[in-house]
């Protein structure tokens, strides 16, 4: 019987089950949600600096453009929050109770690859991180809470935060004191603080902080510099518990970070409302395009009785062409306005031959040094998706979805002076949740993403899949279209019976250029 298991998207599951249940308690709320006008938030250009608490790391700092409202969301109801790097949905109850659904991006890593206090250690990836909060308004102290767990990348484990704040709201801006606790679970700061079997060295041993707890001080100031015009700027300092402090790789107790930046409100946006001259919008889109990757892939694979063979890395030591331009094919249908069906398909065709530099154990067999190899690495997916708009006018689109992730992968190994051949093979469908959105900007230009995600074990499987695009497009009259963008997509599958032990790990990404049609 097929077992699906939901550990490592509980989160969602939970922040979808806590907002939908306040949606359904509110009237005429999702109505509420679609006269949203994108035009009264502002656009804002953001400098961030902070310490890195890795040892020899160097403090970082980086620019970024952020969308704001030139008020702080502890004095609003706006259903669409942004608020410290997070963005997400919420509904504040009359009783000031809010629920809500967040995410933001993790980008916690080593620094610097030329550090040599974290050379031998491996990097801590960004990712994705979302999850549900709640909180209580209506005292002069502000309550909060928040969960969040990671959806791209093979880490486990979750953190929460705790937040108690003061906000002040005066005529000339804003200001918000806070006091959080940061808890981090043991396989989450296990992740990021602790040294495994493999990292260690003379002088860095092995090394597991478990659950940790953060103090952490914020302070939140707004000042409005005219009737369009915000300045805001954060300064908070983190208090690192005792567990991650002693770590080998950590060389500070207490970490500071600063933030400023100024946001302008201005109608960059198309209106609501849908151009007449153009008419309604269309039913079906096509988009074929050129899919131009950079692809990091590994497979293993297990001996029959159990004895894991090598992880090999295709394109490193089996010589397979690490970039490859492949055809990208999109169709969307829509019907009753809101709904839509959506197929998608892209596929990899690659061949090698490399000469090993050392033995190599794929399975039952060992290539010895020196055999030439042939490989053949064949990749197809394809997607059948069914998608929801919870907002749909002339300015913008959002939207949850649900469907089918199918994926195909083949890699032969073959060597003629040996007379070996090893073939590893998956091919699994796995269910997939995500999300969708785009935005009208003026002079027929638009902006568009998608994001789709799932962990299951699923029949003679275990997986894991993230895909996110994000494309800019431009309208020709209309039935045309043309743009550019990027895709993002990782997977990592893992055959649990004994005739298909292995693993096969992947990741894809890289430009997208398009034409498109809609009629």
């Amino acid at each position: 019987m097929n077992r699906i298991s939901c550990s490592r998207t509980r989160l969602w599951c939970v922040g979808i089950i806590m907002l939908s249940a306040s949606l359904l308690q509110a009237e005429n709320v999702l109505e509420s949600v679609r006269r949203t006008d994108l035009n009264d938030y502002a656009l804002g250009v953001g400098l961030s600096l902070g310490e890195n608490p890795f040892a020899g790391a160097d403090s970082s700092g980086f620019a970024y453009p952020y969308l704001t409202t030139l008020e702080h969301p502890a004095f609003t109801r706006n259903w669409f929050v942004i608020r410290d790097g997070n963005f997400g949905v919420r509904y504040v109850t009359d009783n000031e109770w809010e629920f809500g659904f967040l995410a933001r991006v993790q980008t916690l890593g080593l620094g610097s690859t030329d550090n040599e206090e974290v050379i031998g250690l491996v990097d801590r990836g960004w990712t994705l991180e979302t999850g549900p909060t709640i909180g209580y308004r209506r005292f002069p102290v502000h309550v909060g809470l928040s969960a969040y767990g990671g959806l791209i990348g093979r880490r486990d484990g979750y953190s929460a935060e705790l937040q108690f704040s003061l906000p002040r709201q005066y005529e000339w801006g804003y200001v918000v004191p806070s006091v959080e606790l940061k808890y981090l679970s043991d396989t989450y700061a296990d992740y990021y603080f602790g040294v495994n079997d493999n990292e260690t060295i003379p002088g860095r041993p092995t090394y597991q902080p478990g659950a940790v707890l953060n103090p952490y001080v914020a302070l939140r100031v707004g000042y409005r510099l005219g009737e369009h015009w915000m300045l805001n700027g954060k300064l908070g300092l983190e208090f690192l518990d005792s567990a991650v402090t002693e770590s080998p790789i950590v060389d500070k107790d207490k970490v500071l970070s600063a933030s400023v930046g100024v946001a302008y409100n201005v109608d960059v946006f198309r209106p609501r409302r849908y151009d007449p001259a153009r008419g309604a919008p269309r039913s079906v889109e096509l988009r074929i395009g050129a899919f131009n990757s950079t692809v990091d892939s590994t497979v293993q694979r297990f001996s029959s009785e159990g004895r894991p063979g090598d992880k090999v890395d295709v394109e490193s030591v089996l010589g397979v062409p690490d970039r490859d331009t492949v055809l990208q094919a999109d169709l969307v249908m829509r019907f009753a306005f809101y709904h839509r069906l959506e197929i998608g398909y892209f596929g990899f065709d690659r061949r090698s031959r490399a000469v090993l530099e050392e033995d190599l154990t794929v399975g039952e067999e060992v290539f010895p040094a020196g055999t030439s190899v042939e490989t053949t690495s064949d990749s197809e997916t394809l997607q059948f998706v069914y998608g929801y708009s919870l907002m749909r006018d002339g300015q913008k689109e959002l939207g949850l979805s649900a469907g089918v992730h199918y994926s195909r992968s083949e890699i032969v190994l073959f060597a003629d002076e040996t007379n070996q051949r090893v073939e590893l093979e998956t091919e699994v469908p796995l269910p997939t949740i995500g999300a969708f959105g785009s935005v009208g900007l003026a002079n027929h230009w638009s902006v568009q993403a998608e994001a789709r995600v799932f962990a299951l074990e699923f029949d003679r499987y275990e997986g894991t899949m993230g895909y996110f695009a994000v494309r800019l497009e431009r309208d020709f009259g209309e039935h045309f279209t043309a743009g550019v963008g990027f895709n993002f997509y990782t997977i990592r599958l893992e055959g649990l019976d004994s005739s298909l032990r292995g693993v096969y790990d992947a990741t894809r990404r890289g430009p997208l250029a398009y034409l498109g049609m809609q009629f």
